[in-house]
């Protein structure tokens, strides 16, 4: 069971922060140009409770396969697009973005895929490889993958000090650091979020994910045969 099951919809109060919404504000603006096209089929990795799924279609796909790990994360996207214009349009799949799966009705189904916090559950080469094994029978032949992940800086330790800063504590994130990982290819992390008291899922919500050094990705290279 994936621990975004005891999550569930209480991750929606992170988008609402000051955080989340330049969040928003950078992915729309680095995914809405690709959307634009006459005929884009997306695939949302790791959708979660379905925020950007709905935005993706509202955006401009054509169609949207989104894929979550957690079935409790996949009940409230369901919920969350039910009765929206935009549900025909989705289809939701269990899925692990670890075990490399086609999603699509065929092999390298899709024009745009999505990656919010995806590549970030990565601890290692491996790992990334079979996420990128996951992209790459997926994605179209000049197909586009954006995702959103931890900044790749090589002094981790001193970018999580300015990230837990007091402006951005106002805002109820903290990221705890705790075990490095092998070959110090960077760290394993807690993220803390203890929302206002006006937010409704007023719980704290903790989940753990990784955190890659800038020089442990620069030596990742992987080349994939065209089919």
């Amino acid at each position: 069971m994936s621990h975004y099951d005891t999550i569930g919809l209480k991750y929606n109060a992170v988008k609402s922060t000051p955080w989340g919404r330049l969040e928003l504000f950078n992915f729309k603006k680095h995914i809405q140009p690709f959307l634009s096209r006459p005929q884009t089929n997306v695939l949302d990795l790791g959708c979660g409770t379905g925020f950007y799924t709905e935005l993706l279609a509202e955006w401009g796909a054509t169609t949207v396969t989104a894929v979550d790990i957690s079935t409790a994360m996949l009940a409230g996207a369901n919920a969350r697009l039910r009765n929206s214009r935009y549900a025909s349009m989705v289809e939701f799949v269990q899925g692990d973005g670890l075990k490399p799966t086609v999603y699509g009705p065929k092999p390298q189904s899709y024009d745009l895929i999505a990656g919010v916090w995806f590549l970030n559950y990565a601890k290692d080469y491996k790992e990334l490889v079979s996420m990128f094994l996951t992209i790459r029978k997926n994605l179209k032949q000049g197909g586009v993958f954006v995702g959103v992940c931890m900044h790749p800086v090589e002094d981790v330790c001193n970018f999580i000090a300015h990230h837990n800063s007091k402006v951005w504590a106002m805002t109820g994130l903290e990221d705890i650091y705790q075990d490095r990982l092998p070959d110090d290819a960077g760290f394993m992390f807690k993220a803390v979020f203890h929302p206002p008291k006006a937010v409704k899922f007023g719980h704290t919500i903790e989940f753990e994910a990784y955190h890659l050094k800038k020089s442990f990705i620069a030596t990742f290279r992987i080349v994939f045969e065209v089919d």
